[in-house]
């Protein structure tokens, strides 16, 4: 049985769907941005200077929820790590938590990132070539689409500090 429609039904018909469409599109273009980066394969460093370990692409303005977790290890005992960001020019603020202690026991290096380029050093490992897992929370208030850079050095010139895969950040859009 064929079904016949007027053009005015046609035209109701489309005109209903058109608004179901927008209706969606409104609901997806408020849901939060999210965007993340996983590192893949171990970067190292032996320098005292601070090298890129992830660039995340922040898609457009607004306040972003950043965490990352970096699992990271030390040649020696006597060497720590240093974790920091970089931003282009967003506003930073975070805290950076790096362990120095037995498991059961709370001790960290702690400090806070206000600004772009700061640093937060650790400046021993509880054992050496074992892996620890140091953390980065905070928001970043995007002007418009940019680049956030966590960057790492060696506490100690010449003496290795590695960052395992899988380490990974994340920045997530805060909506009101």
């Amino acid at each position: 049985v064929a079904n016949t429609y007027s053009q005015a039904q046609i035209n109701a018909l489309l005109s209903s769907k058109q608004a179901q469409i927008n209706t969606l599109q409104e609901l997806v273009d408020n849901l939060p941005v999210e965007v993340s980066q996983k590192l893949v394969t171990a970067a190292t460093n032996n320098t005292v200077t601070p090298a890129s370990l992830f660039t995340l692409v922040i898609p457009k303005a607004g306040i972003y929820e950043i965490s990352a977790a970096v699992r990271f290890r030390t040649a020696s005992t006597t060497t720590g790590i240093g974790l920091g960001l970089n931003a282009a020019t967003g506003e930073v603020n975070a805290q950076v938590e790096i362990p120095q202690a037995a498991a059961g026991t709370a001790s960290f290096y702690e400090g806070s990132l206000t600004a772009s380029g700061g640093v937060i050093l650790s400046t021993a490992a509880l054992a050496a070539n074992t892996d620890y897992i140091a953390l980065i929370r905070g928001s970043y208030v995007a002007a418009s689409e940019e680049t956030l850079e966590v960057v790492f050095r060696s506490e100690v010139a010449s003496s290795m500090v590695t960052v395992q895969a899988n380490s990974y950040i994340r920045a997530r859009e805060v909506k009101s």
